[in-house]
């Protein structure tokens, strides 16, 4: 990777730990609403509720 691209490759990344919970959830929309981040990731260990989490914010940046 040329140091001189470095902006142009990274990507924003951000993980939610328990994002699967009421609270998460709104923060989670409010983040994905109001940032540029590429990728915003729910970690839970209730996976089906994450996956549901994922689904209702219905954005290609979100994801379990």
């Amino acid at each position: 990777m040329n140091i001189l691209n470095f902006k142009k490759e990274a990507k924003d990344e951000s993980l939610f730990l328990g994002g699967a919970g009421r609270i998460c959830r709104e923060t989670f929309w409010i983040w994905l609403k109001n940032s540029d981040f590429d990728v915003i990731t729910i970690g839970d260990f209730n996976e089906e509720l994450g996956l549901e989490s994922v689904q209702e914010l219905d954005d290609r940046r979100a994801n379990f």
